[in-house]
């Protein structure tokens, strides 16, 4: 096997090999030039003069040895993909000459209780060699002995290869995501509206392309990433229907707690879309009021004080005793739920839902003592999303108070 044309190590030592008489010869000369010469060079040339031979016989022997280990998985590839080629061929033509002994059933042979010709099959068999001459066996009993060990073997290795592509998907689809996430990164940072479209054109694809994967493990949490993309790329029925599906797909979750926790997001994300959309619909004048019921209900139910089976606050309740991050949804589920009875003018149950809200966010913040092992980070992250959330309870309970329009900016892109 040639090296490649870039690999000059190669090429130079593929050159000492080919000449290694004529380098051989240069390197008597030049010790003999340099014979007389002192210091160093004398020292060189003594060496070369005296061991001249053996250093080219040494890079030469050495060469075969080397551009193995250089080129060995390259070999290797290239006789797979010859030992698959001529395995598919010899398969085939020996299928071809097995079906040449089918018999059809019609008007020359009937309807048979053969499907094959007895002779012709044994002939076939013999001239592919499917048989063993030494024991004696029939032909046809090696042959089914082999052809049944041959597809337990293919079994297994099936089964293997299998194992190999799904693990291989896992990879490719893990990484898809990881790339979606680093991308979002810069399109946080990106200034100009065209690279930013075009960021998150590539974000949503990569998603998109992690979720091809059927068996992916992280499909629960690509789904949810997809939604949100398409939320803040403002593709609202898109948006929608995935996180409709990201509940579908919630309900297949073995684990009950995130079952609920899934369950709950894809309900409360759902019902915000739908209001986005009656906002919008609202201020260009097609609808009188901004609220809208279907919101509601998919997070609270608001004729009954007992919540159904179907609402985001009632998977929530199935959690029991919540801490630190659950504690701090609980209380954006519920600010969310006042928000949206309060544009339905449900007063009271908008004060309800506020005061429950800062039960939880007074519920974490006790909490916090306990959470010294965390990372400083991350503990500065809660409490800072934390803080954010009860000054706009706090707006929100303060423009209830003054009879001031409810606030949705946080519903609505900037």
């Amino acid at each position: 096997m040639g090296c490649d044309a870039s690999d000059f190590v190669c090429l130079g030592l593929q050159f000492i090999k080919d000449n290694d008489l004529i380098i051989s010869g240069l390197a008597e000369r030049l010790g003999g030039y340099w014979k007389d010469a002192g210091g160093i060079f004398g020292l060189i040339a003594t060496l070369i003069g005296s061991y001249g031979q053996l250093i080219v016989g040494l890079l030469g022997g050495s060469f075969g040895l080397w551009k193995y280990y250089r080129y060995h998985d390259q070999v290797m590839h290239r006789r797979l993909v010859e030992y698959l080629a001529r395995s598919r061929k010899n398969l085939g033509e020996g299928r071809l000459e097995v079906l040449d002994g089918l018999l059809r059933p019609g008007p020359i042979n009937g309807v048979t209780t053969s499907l094959f010709i007895p002779r012709q099959l044994r002939r076939v068999l013999r001239e592919t060699r499917w048989h063993h001459p030494v024991m004696a066996v029939p032909v046809r009993r090696g042959a089914k002995s082999d052809l049944l060990a041959a597809t337990q073997l293919g079994a297994r290795q099936i089964e293997i290869s299998e194992q190999r592509q799904i693990g291989l998907r896992e990879q490719m689809a893990s990484a898809k995501l990881m790339l979606a996430a680093l991308i979002a990164s810069e399109a946080e940072r990106a200034l100009e509206p065209t690279a930013r479209r075009g960021l998150n054109e590539e974000i949503l694809a990569y998603l998109q392309s992690a979720l091809s994967f059927e068996t992916f493990s992280g499909r629960l949490e690509a789904k949810e990433m997809e939604a949100h993309q398409l939320r803040l790329m403002r593709q609202y029925e898109a948006a929608d229907r995935a996180y409709e599906e990201l509940g579908e797909i919630a309900r297949e979750e073995r684990d009950p707690r995130k079952r609920a926790v899934v369950m709950a997001r894809s309900l409360r994300y759902r019902a915000e879309i739908r209001q986005i959309q009656r906002i919008l619909d609202y201020r260009a004048g097609q609808f009188a009021t901004p609220g809208t019921t279907v919101a509601c209900f998919m997070v609270f139910n608001p004729n009954q004080a007992q919540p159904s089976a179907n609402e985001a606050l009632t998977h929530r309740s199935a959690l029991g005793t919540m801490h630190d991050w659950d504690l701090l949804e609980q209380a954006e589920i519920l600010f969310v739920a006042s928000t949206l009875a309060g544009l339905m003018e449900y007063t009271n149950r908008a004060a309800m839902f506020r005061n429950h809200a800062n039960t939880a966010l007074v519920s974490l913040q006790t909490s916090y003592p306990s959470l010294k092992h965390w990372p400083r980070e991350r503990l500065a992250r809660l409490k800072q999303e934390a803080g954010k959330l009860r000054s706009r309870i706090r707006k929100a309970e303060n423009d209830a108070a003054e009879q001031r329009p409810i606030d949705t900016s946080w519903l609505l892109p900037d």
